[in-house]
């Protein structure tokens, strides 16, 4: 049976760490906790004692001047070496969602867990189950990361859950955050910092400044990630759809519509720049060429492995794109298989706008999509 070993970093979370903590042990059974405290001041380290002194599950309290968040994510590592097989890391406003089911016997050196922001629009995967390894280490100035040893195996932990990355710490209450993440990050770029690392730099930068609402400089920084060709692709990728974002948020949407096809160029296997092409001729007029980009991704499927997945897209915009051109240009068959979808999503706002069209759809109806139709129609309390 493998042990599990809590790592946390924390500063001034007393007003979130119980909440988070009760979450913990509700969720995932751990065997020990090593959390670090970089300089609280509102008696967060008093409650993580108390906490676990009355579930009773042992562990230390570490107290470290602050530096950098790699710098300090390896001080708390350090801390649990040899204190449990595995090292679940954990942030102080992350929650679990739904029932997350951990083995007992892991045997990968690192496992993703499923992530997803607040609003539950965008998912990803994080690394935060590692084997307890000594050549493991946290790099990044910001956005840091877990750098394990060439040819480590990873895991997938599945399951009906999400953790969700919430911005209700200590750090998230700090009007600046973003603005100092983005400088960080930008003189980590000009003085060479970590030179392999340059293109995961600007590509947070680039976020950073977004997020403080500095679009142009967010503009200048997205694009210079965009035409990198080193470091992880889906950056680029999902670059070229921050850019077009920016560019339709100002009324410029046909300047954004390059680098959505530079999007497509990168993975054409995810559907967000398929989706957003089909938008913006869709709204143009041009129902023929809308219709030709979304069924391009009608097929297309959420890739857990994808950076900064839009939800949306698969299970909405796409089958939306097709249905609205579809009925629009005449193809009744394919606009059908969007009216469908939407329909087993249970989007009766939206599709019961096309009831009109059902003559047209009549040969291609099942029966449970009748039984649907009818429900709707008839309301809740028929």
């Amino acid at each position: 049976m493998s042990s599990i070993v809590l790592n946390m970093i924390v500063k001034n979370e007393a007003h979130i760490i119980l909440e988070t903590l009760q979450n913990l042990v509700n969720s995932i059974t751990f065997d020990y906790w090593v959390i670090s405290d970089t300089g609280s001041t509102d008696g967060t380290e008093n409650l993580i004692l108390n906490f676990f002194s009355e579930v009773g599950i042992p562990g230390e309290l570490h107290k470290d001047e602050w530096q950098n968040f790699a710098h300090n994510r390896n001080l708390a590592l350090n801390y649990a070496r040899g204190k449990g097989d595995y090292i679940l890391i954990f942030d102080a406003d992350d929650f679990v969602e739904g029932s997350l089911k951990i083995s007992t016997d892991l045997e990968a050196d690192a496992y993703y867990l499923n992530f997803s922001d607040e609003s539950g629009v965008l998912s990803f995967r994080r690394v935060a189950l590692v084997k307890n390894n000594p050549e493991i280490y946290w790099r990044g100035v910001v956005h840091e990361f877990i750098e394990l040893p060439e040819g480590a195996s990873y895991g997938n932990l599945v399951g009906p859950y999400s953790v969700i990355a919430r911005t209700r710490g200590a750090r998230s209450l700090d009007d600046d955050k973003y603005y100092h993440d983005a400088t960080v990050l930008a003189n980590a770029v000009y003085n060479n910092q970590d030179p392999d690392l340059e293109p995961r730099y600007t590509f947070y930068c680039a976020r950073s400044y977004r997020d403080a609402g500095l679009y142009q400089e967010a503009l200048s920084w997205f694009k210079k990630r965009a035409v990198m060709t080193d470091g992880w692709s889906e950056e680029a990728y999902y670059s070229c759809l921050e850019i077009a974002q920016i560019y339709e948020n100002e009324g410029k949407a046909l300047e954004g519509r390059e680098y959505l096809e530079k999007a497509i160029q990168i993975n054409p296997n995810r559907a967000e720049a398929w989706s957003q092409l089909a938008k913006l001729y869709r709204e143009a007029g041009q129902h023929h060429i809308a219709f030709a980009y979304a069924y391009m991704a009608k097929d297309l499927e959420l890739n857990p492995d994808s950076l900064f997945s839009w939800n949306r897209v698969y299970d909405y915009w796409i089958p939306f794109e097709l249905l609205e051109n579809g009925v629009k240009i005449g193809n009744f068959e394919v606009a059908y298989q969007g009216f469908r979808a939407l329909i087993m999503a249970g989007q009766a706002d939206t599709y019961k706008n096309y009831y009109e069209y059902l003559p047209q759809f009549e040969q291609y109806l099942d029966n449970e999509i009748i039984e649907k139709i009818i429900e709707v129609i008839n309301g809740p309390e028929a």
